[in-house]
């Protein structure tokens, strides 16, 4: 390729943005680490969202959607976390949360509907990976939701060098993380600040770890936690198969190349691949009208 368009973006100011980044909502913080409690009780998660007045009508909400099966029949956050389960309702936060606390900026052409409708179908997939393995799948969901955080933190703080990136993709056919690499530096890319991004706030480590390799997860696979690999591995195989339901609906989309280790570590048949395609596909419209994105 030729040479960057733009200077190499200083990974100090980087991390000096994600530094500044405001915690997460304290009500959502803390029925987070209650749901996450097996012994606490549903009344005291819904006593924190309550003094949360948007993150408790967005629990309604999905708890009345069609995708649930309970349109117009739960009024309250207790049976709302009943019905969807606490597994369900941490997506959920973790979800609110992080799209409160970016909006990328108007102007550099970032396609911020597509990115949610993209992020959603990579989440949804990843939660039915881990159902067809007996994994975690409230914790792969999470972990799918923020796997891209990064593109979203860069388009809303470094506008002019997401549109650089942008230009480099159309130019030279090339994956966004080649084109990162190409404009930015070799040491600047989304994954890369997504799992600053992670650490940040106070995501397990298995998560940050799992966002910051999701592209390459055979690269660090000896180096990382069973359970560190494993999301790896899972949320790398929900990307490939969303960009496969091409969800976004961008006119350059692209199905990325996927790593052979990662399927294998996965044991997943060709069957289990189709229906974690059904089920991505069949929830992401539910979802996004559920959560306002």
């Amino acid at each position: 390729m030729n040479a960057p368009l733009r200077p190499v973006l200083d990974l100090a100011v980087l991390q000096q943005r994600v530094r500044d980044l405001p915690a997460l909502p304290e009500a959502a913080m803390d029925a987070l680490a209650l749901l996450r409690d097996s012994d606490s009780h549903i009344q005291d998660c819904a006593d924190r969202l309550a003094c949360d007045p948007a993150l408790t009508a967005r629990v309604l909400g999905l708890a009345n959607s069609a995708f649930f099966g309970a349109r117009g029949k739960v009024s309250s956050v207790v049976g709302a976390i009943q019905v969807l389960g606490r597994r369900s309702v941490i997506a959920l936060l973790a979800t609110a949360s992080v799209s409160q606390a970016f909006t990328a900026t108007a102007g550099t052409g970032f396609d911020l509907r597509g990115f949610w409708r993209h992020t959603l179908g990579a989440a949804l997939a990843a939660q039915g990976i881990a159902r067809e393995r007996g994994d975690d799948d409230g914790l792969a969901f999470t972990t799918g939701l923020l796997h891209d955080i990064g593109l979203l933190a860069m388009a809303t703080h470094f506008p002019v060098e997401t549109e650089a990136v942008a230009a480099w993709c159309r130019k030279h056919d090339c994956p966004a993380l080649a084109a990162e690499h190409a404009v930015l530096g070799p040491d600047v890319d989304h994954p890369h600040v997504g799992g600053m991004i992670a650490a940040h706030w106070h995501f397990p480590d298995a998560v940050t770890q799992a966002i910051r390799w999701h592209h390459a997860p055979s690269a660090e696979a000896a180096q990382l936690s069973p359970e560190a690999r494993r999301l790896s591995d899972t949320v790398h195989v929900a990307e490939a198969l969303t960009h496969a339901l091409d969800l976004h609906g961008a006119a350059d989309e692209r199905v990325p190349r996927m790593d052979a280790g990662a399927w294998s570590r996965l044991g997943l048949s060709d069957e289990a691949g189709l229906r974690v395609l059904a089920h991505t596909h069949e929830g992401v419209n539910e979802l996004a009208q559920a959560l306002g994105l």
